[in-house]
């Protein structure tokens, strides 16, 4: 992890002024109810928010039941009203998920703006970016016009909801952020199921308009290895390249290719021996991609890694970037570091109280993927506090565990009057013994 330094220090209620307000405010403008409403649907998105920030377990559990968690409600977050459990569900409903998705946006040139973005730049000043689906919302009665519908060999039926999310990682820094995502659902007027690769395919032309003039290595799993992913990918940037897992199962042409090459010694291999295992790569540029398009052609890089306790394990990558000596070890960390976005962001939601799968509320319309965003940009608000601001550390290290620390942010709302998180962070740190410095 970067250590937070004066030029890239973040302090949290600049994170929520700068980051999160203008990520919410775009789809609070989206509001389609009368002009006198109850309740502003940013009142209701900045609730939505502080449900996953403060990781309640529920809408119940979230409900102000002292006075004092009503105030810093307001003071921290800005809530002026906070909607009913049903209110909150049916204006979040209502709201376009795409516009809310597009606060993610805003992060790297956040990153960028405070300096931070520099440790995130790996091979040639290339950002480093995992995309990956996964499953947020499942039920066998609970179901919406956009659900995805599986049948199961017993005859019953789950509705589903997925997201694929593309997460900005760095194989020497460990937070990782989230800067687009793609709901995986039932489009509109469709009668037949979303899939991964046709919200891949949204992603990345999304993605052509956000970051078209970024270099960027976008790295992914063996389903996007297929030409039209590879087609999308190398035609919306010149800066942008590709990491794919290839598996000779799913990509046999391929390894036939590889095998025949490597036969006839047109294949280089190199060793590389490092901490905790040797390495042995083997690389050829300019293969067909597959027998249907020859004329695409691709890089690939193989690995067997022996660790040491003997066990053997083998990687395999197809790419645009040029395989030659120098390059295969930061190629390959770059490939494995397509895990992050698993290990870091999908876990960390499910097993740090985000309550990932959770179902606060299924709704009509975009509830589900709404809330799936505002868990998200928690998440995201969390992880830059994480890898540049001193207070965070500190505390992290005194209470050992984050859901832990959670528990202690959460006991300062309750029991302490605050102006703003930058408060909050002080009296965590006098919470802890710890010596209060500026945040």
């Amino acid at each position: 992890m970067p250590t937070p330094t004066k030029s890239n220090q973040i302090q949290p209620a600049q994170v929520y002024q700068q980051l999160v307000l203008p990520a919410l405010a775009p789809c609070a403008k989206g509001d389609s109810r009368r002009k006198n409403a109850s309740y502003t649907a940013l009142d209701a998105l900045k609730s939505g928010y502080a449900i996953f920030h403060l990781k309640a377990p529920s809408l119940f559990g979230f409900r102000p039941k002292l006075a004092i968690e009503k105030q810093n409600l307001h003071s921290v977050y800005g809530i002026d009203r906070i909607p009913s459990d049903n209110g909150l569900r049916d204006i979040l409903d209502r709201l376009t998920a795409q516009d809310l998705n597009e606060g993610f946006h805003r992060v790297l040139p956040f990153l960028e703006s405070q300096q931070v973005a520099p440790t995130y730049r790996y091979w040639n000043e290339h950002y480093v970016v995992s995309v990956d689906g996964v499953q947020h919302q499942c039920s066998n009665k609970v179901k919406c016009s956009y659900c995805l519908e599986r049948r199961h060999q017993n005859g019953t039926v789950s509705y589903s909801h997925s997201m694929l999310s593309g997460a900005l990682v760095c194989p020497k820094q460990r937070p990782v952020f989230v800067v687009d995502n793609e709901p995986i659902v039932r489009q509109d007027g469709e009668t037949k199921n979303d899939c991964e690769r046709s919200a891949a395919k949204r992603f990345f032309a999304r993605q052509a308009t956000v970051n078209s003039d970024r270099s960027m290595v976008y790295v992914l799993d063996t389903l996007y290895a297929c030409a039209p992913i590879v087609t999308l990918i190398t035609q919306s940037s010149p800066q942008w390249k590709y990491l794919i897992n290839a598996k000779e199962s799913g990509s046999k042409y391929l390894f036939e290719q590889f095998d025949e090459l490597n036969a006839r010694g047109k294949v280089r291999w190199k060793m590389k021996r490092r901490k905790g295992g040797s390495y042995e790569l083997g690389y050829t540029n300019d293969v067909a991609l597959n027998k249907s398009n020859e004329g695409m052609r691709v890089n690939v890089l193989y690995c067997r890694v022996k660790e040491a306790s003997d066990k053997e394990v083998v990687f395999s990558y197809l790419t645009n970037i040029e395989l030659h000596h120098s390059n295969l070890m930061a190629v390959l960390e770059m490939g494995r570091s397509r895990w992050k976005i698993e290990n870091e962001v999908f876990n960390t939601l499910k097993n740090q109280e985000y309550n990932y799968g959770h179902n606060y509320d299924h709704g009509k319309e975009n509830l589900a993927t709404n809330f799936a965003y505002l868990m998200m940009l928690a998440f995201t608000a969390d992880q830059l506090l994480e890898c540049c601001n001193r207070a965070f550390g500190r505390v992290l290290k005194k209470l050992r565990t984050r859901i832990k620390l959670w528990e202690v942010q959460r006991s300062v709302m309750l029991t302490t009057v605050m102006d703003n998180l930058d408060e909050v962070w002080r009296k965590m740190l006098e919470m802890c013994g710890l010596r209060v410095m500026q945040i």
